[in-house]
């Protein structure tokens, strides 16, 4: 039986994506932590691991090859500009990030400047490097390809492309996710529903569109692979909901309610232990 490897791409609906698979797989999935670990660290824990269905984390394509067992591969993408607006808000509102100190202590850079300094290769077409084993992490860490900032060339989208049409079950957009979702959940034949509630989103930030155009230009002069991928996968994926477009109308009835279920359990949790740590401050004071 194939095993199911998800990569992760950082800011693209993944801690959202990971609450699904843990439903779906339960104790048969082993999940990456960190950015881009060393894997080879974790190989004989991935390898140990009885029945073992899904690998899942922020890894560079390449981990199949570690696992020495046949793989399949899924991962879902997002609009490469909007990534890169999100992923610098994200830093910005997290002072223990690593990034942060230089970007906004030492600095305070504006979104051009963040993207133009070379602060991580998550910045330059983040996607196709981790598409490839170029690294598209915080850490600029890698397992296949060293290649510096700003140093991308078109031989990397044609791998990139050559990799999903060769090794991925499924490769969807985050602008489609709720579409996605039902289509992944066919593919694999999952059993258990595919209900959620939204995790990580980065709010209060601007919009793309409220950028200037000059900011754009630089988002775009170091993500034109990405772009190009994107455009490329967004082109398929709208194809493959066209296809299904009978089921995913009947499936999207089914998620949006179970969407509305999560999110009042999300809210009711939330209150629940705010009011448990309120008690226990209380009790600690008394």
């Amino acid at each position: 039986m194939e095993k199911l490897i998800f990569l992760h791409i950082p800011k693209s609906a993944g801690s959202t994506v990971k609450t699904i698979f843990k439903r779906q797989y339960k104790e048969n999935a082993f999940f990456i932590p960190g950015n881009n670990p060393d894997l080879k660290l974790y190989k004989e824990e991935i390898i140990a691991k009885n029945n073992l269905q899904l690998c899942f984390g922020h890894m560079d394509f390449g981990v199949h090859n570690l696992i020495e067992h046949a793989c399949k591969y899924a991962t879902i993408v997002r609009n490469p500009i909007d990534r890169v607006i999100s992923q610098y808000y994200y830093v910005k509102r997290q002072p223990n990030h690593h990034l942060y100190p230089q970007a906004f202590e030492e600095n305070n850079f504006s979104l051009a400047e963040y993207v133009e300094n070379g602060l991580s290769t998550e910045l330059n077409n983040g996607q196709v490097r981790m598409l490839i084993g170029a690294g598209g992490f915080h850490k600029n860490l890698h397992n296949k390809y060293d290649i510096s900032f700003g140093k991308c060339e078109n031989w990397m989208l044609e791998e990139a492309k050559m990799n999903i049409e060769k090794h991925f079950v499924f490769c969807g957009v985050q602008e489609k996710f709720d579409e996605c979702l039902i289509l992944l959940k066919k593919e694999l034949n999952w059993k258990k529903h595919i209900g959620y509630a939204s995790k990580n989103i980065t709010s209060k930030r601007k919009k793309s569109f409220e950028f200037e155009k000059k900011t754009l230009d630089v988002i775009k002069k170091y993500n034109s692979l990405d772009i190009a991928l994107y455009a490329w996968i967004n082109d398929r994926i709208l194809a493959k909901i066209a296809d299904n477009d009978r089921h995913i109308e009947q499936e999207l009835k089914t998620l949006n309610r179970l969407k509305r279920f999560e999110y009042y359990k999300h809210v009711l949790n939330s209150t629940v232990k705010n009011s448990l740590k309120k008690v226990f401050k209380n009790d600690q004071r008394g």
